[in-house]
């Protein structure tokens, strides 16, 4: 979803920004940024092998030796009256400045001529692509100052790439460090023009930057493979046999485990519990019997840590069945420069439950591994048991499987959103978990949207080898990453072959040999401009996604030509997203989101029975009006997950998966942003089943008797309690007192509506003398100030008596322009309410 394609000198926009971060970590990219007050004495002049010292610090304490002393390519403290001519500007004023100075006499002010200027500093002269290369600076601003700090380079095209960057929001008043790393893995050895770029908003003062070669470093998607190894070794030694029907249960002392993921030794635990460290890794061994449907639960006592998000991830193989959370109120995450997601914020939440249970899956026949990982940030707590639980019969066998994946972003280097996007990695990733599906049988893959990071024509033969060589047909939709100027001629010349109806055709529908399923693909990146026309590619002015003309059209008549067999479509933005606080974590991921137009032509075929989206880079599973609407979260960037789907005769089983090297998800976490809510949101998001019936209208959209338990409604500027001595109908009713001079309450349509029907709704009241109680059907219009009434209900309000208010709205009436439909009952003073109902009407 993040935008990574930008120019230093043209005006485009920054790379990623992460906001402030507290510390590094030697293992993987390190992008930091720490705050000091401005010293009184000046400290001592940044030393040029101060990153030597960093490596020497902290690598031996995952177990790596410093490999070479670093090879300074830039050292500057700014000291003199004259601006070094290696600190080259764009769109400002250079001068040394001997007012302010973070060590030394004096600093380099940074003035900008526009609404952004850059300081870059040329690197091809000092790189050595053999090593990595580490950075840092000092910043002091007198005010609220994005900042952005990143190494660039030209790959011959005309837009400049990220290599690695580091951003955030300078503290007013205080020197800040900005610290990056770009991985000697991460190199494009026959690119150009690598630079340095500090880029800010307002002026300030910059000092002590330091470029170094250093390393490489050992990382851990590095050693995965000896750990893997040695930890199936030893697990093996201690496997355990599971039969139908059977149930058997483990504690530490018949696993095997490693406290690092970046280590390459694994032990033989002796005792029955275990801490799993925030990178360990306790592994079992399972020998099936047959192909099993299995449940279970795992037993582990929270870590004292309670800050919100991921407690652990408990895996078959690579499927997730389980991702345990600790949830607090409500929370997001922290603003950061820009609209890049920044940490968690500091709150704590509720301790949870030991007992955590797994989502159903399947083994095959023959030897697997249940692995328990710590979530990255702090320990997992103490392992206590694992309890797995057989069916008493073998699994029966699917008809096909495929495999379902998004926001893969095939790129360049490595930049931070929620956390770091391993653009140049991906595709490796991609192939080996396009390979493993083979090796399982599946029959083809689909990823939906952002294929690529930057819409490159090289990225786009990085595709086409990565499909080549893992010998899996894979379809393809297009994503906002993937329409650049060029894209489109380079996806028809490059990868023409992943739409199977011609690249021209990016809405297209196919159906899969030997299987009961169809599946409509949908382009929604185009790109619209204030003026309203659209355009093929993300033009200048252009920022608001959308749909070709006529696709709508073209929708209603393909649904139209098959309404019986079950269908899935496809694309790279949500149709319906659920949203709300997360049961889970508490992270609160925002209103309900209905593309009101093309879900009332999903509505509208009976066949449909489930929509594939990614873009958010979040897990959501919803269903609406018998819909499944799937979400993936990124494969690109944690969770690094994508899903697998059995097609059966009368349903689809799905499960997530995250791909295959543990090391590389490690590297991908910021541990010091703590956000890591994305992998599990809901219950019930790791694992499904699909009906593939025909779907029955939805009749009641909505029946509140107010009974008691959860308000499943909206209070607005009212108190209100469930009133047992007094109510319309049953036992109880809803006591509303104003706190203003007016109060609603609003039952949310989006989530249950078909707009192709009409539809009645009523609510009784009862007031006392004086009090005025209307009920209407209210939307919001886009760009509009006010919600406008789509209808009123129509009754008079009878002081002392329960009173009926009622209206219809018929069908056609409605506009696919609405958005957060709502039946809402106003109350100019205390009242009662009962018996709310919302019924369609065909």
């Amino acid at each position: 979803m993040a935008g990574s394609k930008f120019q230093e000198a043209s005006g485009a926009a920054a790379p990623n920004s992460i906001g402030p971060i507290s510390s590094i970590h030697p293992n993987f990219t390190k992008i930091t940024m720490k705050s000091t007050t401005p010293p009184a004495i000046p400290t001592a002049i940044r030393h040029p092998l101060l990153a030597t010292a960093l490596l020497a610090l902290f690598v031996p304490l995952c177990g790596h030796s410093l490999l070479a002393a670093p090879a300074t390519i830039v050292t500057e403290n700014f000291e003199g009256d004259r601006v070094p001519p290696a600190a080259k500007p764009f769109n400002t004023t250079l001068a040394a400045d001997a007012t302010r100075a973070h060590s030394g006499a004096s600093s380099l002010l940074v003035t900008p001529k526009k609404s952004y200027a850059t300081v870059f500093f040329d690197l091809d002269d000092g790189l050595d692509f053999s090593k990595d290369c580490e950075f840092s600076f000092w910043v002091y601003s007198e005010k609220a100052n994005s900042v952005s700090a990143y190494i660039s380079a030209d790959d011959g095209s005309s837009d400049r790439y990220t290599v690695t960057n580091a951003l955030g929001t300078v503290e007013a008043g205080k020197w800040c460090e900005f610290r990056g790393t770009a991985r000697a893995a991460d190199w494009r050895k026959w690119d150009s023009a690598f630079r340095l770029v500090i880029k800010l908003s307002s002026p300030c003062w910059v000092d002590d930057v330091v470029i170094a070669n250093t390393g490489p470093a050992t990382l851990p998607s590095q050693t995965w493979p000896r750990l893997e190894k040695a930890l199936h070794a030893a697990a093996g030694k201690r496997a355990t046999a599971l039969k139908p029907g059977a149930t058997v249960t483990f504690d530490a002392s018949r696993a095997a485990f490693a406290p690092d993921s970046a280590g390459v030794e694994a032990t033989l635990p002796a005792d029955a519990a275990a801490i799993i460290p925030a990178e360990g890794l306790l592994v079992f061994a399972i020998d099936a019997a047959a192909d099993l449907d299995l449940a279970g639960s795992v037993t582990l006592e929270p870590d004292a840590d309670l800050r919100p998000g991921l407690r652990a991830t408990v895996l078959a193989g690579n499927t997730v069945v389980a991702a345990p959370a600790v949830k607090a109120k409500a929370w997001r995450g922290t603003k950061a420069a820009g609209d890049r997601p920044g940490p968690a914020p500091d709150i704590r939440g509720e301790r949870p439950a030991a007992a955590v249970p797994l989502a159903p899956f399947r083994l095959t026949k023959g030897r697997h591994y249940i692995t328990i990982a710590g979530p990255h940030f702090r320990s997992a707590g103490t392992f206590a048991k694992l309890e797995l639980r057989a069916k008493d019969r073998p699994a029966e066998k699917p008809l096909q499987t495929f495999g379902f994946f998004s926001d893969t972003h095939l790129g360049f280097g490595r930049s931070n959103w929620m956390n770091f996007k391993l653009n140049a990695r991906s595709g490796e990733e991609l192939e080996s978990s396009l390979r493993q599906l083979k090796r399982e049988g599946a029959d083809f893959a689909i990823i939906a949207g952002d294929m690529t990071d930057g819409g490159k024509a090289s990225q786009y033969k990085d595709l086409a080898s990565v499909v080549q060589h893992a010998g899996l047909p894979v379809y393809g939709c297009i994503g906002n990453h993937d329409t650049f100027a060029n894209s489109r001629a380079d996806i028809a010349k490059i990868i023409p072959k992943l739409f199977p109806s011609g690249p021209e055709n990016t809405d297209y529908a196919f159906s899969p040999k030997k299987l009961p399923l169809r599946f409509i693909v949908l382009d929604g990146s185009y790109w619209r401009d204030k003026d309203g026309k659209i355009h093929d590619y993300k033009a200048k002015g252009a920022d608001q996604t959308t749909y070709r003309a006529g696709m709508h059209d073209w929708l209603r008549k393909t649904l139209a030509e098959d309404t019986a067999t079950p269908t899935l479509v496809v694309s790279h933005y949500p149709f319906y997203l659920q949203r709300g606080v997360s049961p889970v974590s508490g992270y609160d991921l925002g209103k309900t989101s209905l593309d009101k137009e093309t879900v009332t032509l999903l509505d509208a075929a009976p066949n449909v029975v489930a929509t594939l989206n990614g873009h958010l880079h979040c897990n959501e599973v919803a269903t609406r009006n018998g819909i499944t609407f799937i979400q993936n979260p990124a494969f690109v960037e944690w969770a690094n997950a994508y899903r697998v789907f059995r097609v059966y005769k009368d349903r689809l089983e799905w499960e997530v998966r995250q791909f295959p090297n543990r090391g590389l998800i490690r590297e991908g976490v910021i541990p010091e942003k703590a956000l890591l809510y994305m992998l599990s949101t809901a219950d019930g998001d790791l694992a499904g089943v699909i009906p593939l019936a025909p779907r029955k209208p939805v009749e009641t959209v909505i029946d509140e008797g107010f009974e008691g338990g959860r308000l499943d409604a909206g209070a607005y500027r009212m108190t209100h309690a469930f009133d047992t001595t007094r109510a319309h109908s049953g036992r109880a009713s809803l006591h509303v007192t104003p706190t203003a001079e007016w109060s609603t309450l609003s039952f949310d349509l989006d989530h249950r509506m078909d707009y192709n029907a009409g539809c009645e709704f009523s609510v009784w009241v009862y007031a006392e003398p004086g009090t005025r109680i209307s009920s209407y059907v209210s939307a919001q219009i886009p760009g509009a100030k006010d919600r406008h009434t789509v209808a009123n209900a129509a009754g008079t309000v009878e002081p002392g008596k329960w009173c009926r208010l009622s209206g219809k709205i018929p069908a056609g009436k409605w506009r696919m322009d609405e958005r957060e439909v709502r039946l809402v009952v106003r109350a100019y003073g205390p009242c009662w309410i009962d018996d709310a109902s919302l019924r369609a009407v065909k």
